[in-house]
């Protein structure tokens, strides 16, 4: 059996690597060359690498990138965007490649996956298939597109798959622009239909999170490789290697990260002490959309909502705008979670409505979950004196964060636990309480209340929770963090 493989993956335009959300928002990452070296090193098996906005502005690769690129490549270099005709794929070969991905021109005249392969063999053509969903369930059809996801065909992404093979394509890199960048994992149904339709592999791209990501396209979406973006060029101490490993770790599927977090009140980014002293604020928005906009995840939690004040509506609409966030602050209904995905919120973070009359109402976790899906939903455990506190930590119940976990472990998928008795004061996180959360539930755990040294962020990635950060980053005290 074929080894899986691990590919990273370069979208750039105008010679920078950029990455954005479903082919939208992009955002600067770096030099392609620098990052396709970074990756290699780290344990990529191949790279991939494409202009993705060559089709649409009807112009050749820049080969120049293509050069320096491969120059620094020890390992398989796949080019793609541009490639119109075989001297497109020529002058790409020329400069370094390995392999050359075909799309747009491929769907206007499927000749060209011929003529391609006829010259430099099969095993040198990747037809890519952006393919989106055309209904729910798995029983969906999904429609390939092209012009770097801008202009539906009509084609059946899984009937075009057949045609290409049939043509001459010796791989698949099948993208899902529902998934692409959200980091909510691969669209195993789309991949599956695909590769088991087909006899040659299929690289499953589009969606990428987590590490468990991987495992889950491998096994349930029969993906003979997985390409990602986001996760290799932002996420903190993502190792390759790592993922091809077996892992021996309790929650392998999540890779540590450090989310910065934006806490809003009056009309201004705040941050309190314990949940009560206002020790600063800020008005320059913009200037922290803007470092905050490297992270593959922000937090951002509406204080007046959650404390029935009147909302920051209009703050929470800019920044779900320009940065991928988990939100929360009053969101206790079914509506108001559906309301703030709808607004652009990747995730929405629930906690006071979770407990019901003194109870944890598992109902209403059940609801949600039905509802959205549970890799939607965050769930808060705020704590104080080893006590979930609620509505804005004004209120203190019975009920222990281990048995909020075990309550709700089936219906999220995480689990963000605030140490309120430390938090905003920039003292350390005690870990007792977080290693019993740890050890009790396998979701991915967020750890928030006083982090204040990157050496603390590491004993965290070390028990495999990440960090939540707010104070620290404001008072530069992480200077490196942002």
């Amino acid at each position: 059996m074929l080894t899986k493989r691990i590919i990273a993956c370069l979208d750039v335009d105008a010679g920078r690597v950029v990455k954005g959300t479903q082919f939208l928002d992009l955002r600067d990452a770096g030099d392609p060359a620098e990052l396709a070296a970074r990756h290699s090193s780290a344990g990529a098996d191949e790279v991939v690498l494409l202009d993705i906005t060559a089709t649409h502005q009807k112009r050749a690769t820049l080969l120049e990138t293509v050069r320096r690129t491969a120059r620094e490549l020890f390992v398989p270099f796949t080019v793609g965007g541009g490639v119109r005709t075989l001297d497109d794929a020529s002058a790409i070969f020329d400069a370094g490649a390995d392999k050359i991905s075909i799309n747009s021109a491929a769907i206007a005249d499927p000749s060209i996956i011929t003529c391609i392969a006829h010259r430099f063999g099969s095993q040198a053509v990747i037809v890519a298939i952006d393919a989106k969903r055309k209904g729910p369930g798995p029983e969906a059809k999904f429609e390939a597109w092209a012009s770097g996801g801008r202009v539906p065909t009509g084609k059946d992404a899984v009937q075009w798959a057949k045609e290409a093979e049939d043509r001459g394509a010796g791989e698949f890199l099948l993208t899902s622009m529902d998934r692409d960048g959200t980091g909510e994992g691969f669209d195993c149904e789309l991949t599956r239909a695909v590769a088991q339709s087909v006899r040659i592999p299929v690289i499953a791209s589009g969606g990428a999170g987590s590490a468990q990501h991987f495992v889950e396209v491998f096994r349930e979406g029969a993906a003979d490789a997985a390409l990602a973006a986001s996760i290799f060029h932002f996420w903190l101490e993502f190792d390759l290697r790592a993922q091809k490993a077996p892992s021996r770790r309790r929650n392998s599927h999540e890779v540590p990260m450090l989310i910065p977090s934006i806490d809003l009140m009056g009309g201004k980014i705040v941050q309190l002490v314990q949940g009560e002293k206002e020790a600063l604020e800020l008005e320059n928005f913009e200037e922290w959309a803007t470092r905050f906009s490297s992270f593959p995840l922000v937090q951002l939690i509406d204080l007046d909502a959650a404390m029935d004040r009147e909302s920051n509506a209009n703050l929470i609409e800019f920044f779900v705008k320009r940065l991928p966030c988990q939100v929360g602050g009053g969101i206790r209904s079914i509506e108001s979670a559906r309301k703030m995905l709808d607004a652009g919120a990747r995730r929405v973070i629930l906690g006071s409505t979770l407990i019901q009359n003194g109870t944890i109402n598992v109902a209403f976790a059940k609801q949600l979950a039905a509802e959205f899906g549970s890799a939607k939903l965050v769930f808060a455990i705020d704590s104080r004196g080893a006590k979930v506190a609620i509505r804005g930590w004004r209120e203190i119940t019975s009920i222990s964060p281990l048995e909020m976990v075990k309550a709700l472990d089936s219906f999220c998928c995480a689990f963000l636990y605030t140490h309120i008795d430390t938090e905003g004061l920039m003292s350390g996180l005690p870990l007792g309480p977080v290693r019993e959360l740890r050890q009790a539930t396998t979701r991915q755990l967020i750890a928030a209340g006083g982090i204040s040294t990157h050496e603390e962020i590491e004993h965290l990635h070390r028990m495999e929770v990440d960090a939540v950060v707010g104070m620290a980053i404001y008072t530069g005290r992480l200077t490196q963090a942002v």
